[in-house]
C-alpha cells in the first residue's frame, strides 16, 4: 500500500544516462552532478549500477532515486549566413 503521491520506479536499459538525485548525502556529493551510464539492471529490483565518465562504478541506485538524462540534443556550432 504505497502512498499516492510516491513516485513510480523508472525502468532503466543498459545504456541509458542518468543523474542521482537520491538523498544519500555521501553519493550526492560523490556522484550527484555527474552524468551516469547504466551497465546494468537488476531484472527484479530494477536496482541499476552505472559508471562515471571518469570509470568509476556506483551499484544498487534505487530507479526512484534517479533522473531520467533525455536523449540530449548535440550542440551543433551554427554559421552565419
Amino acid at each position: 500500500m504505497g502512498s499516492s503521491n510516491s513516485k513510480p520506479a523508472m525502468r532503466f536499459k543498459l545504456g541509458d544516462k542518468m543523474y542521482y538525485i537520491g538523498s544519500n548525502q555521501m553519493i550526492q556529493q560523490d556522484y550527484g552532478r555527474q552524468e551516469l551510464t547504466i551497465f546494468a539492471v537488476d531484472p527484479k529490483t530494477g536496482y541499476v549500477a552505472c559508471t562515471t565518465a571518469q570509470g568509476q562504478w556506483l551499484v544498487g541506485v534505487n530507479p526512484r532515486e534517479s533522473q531520467p538524462i533525455e536523449n540530449p540534443v548535440p550542440q551543433v556550432a551554427q554559421e552565419a549566413s
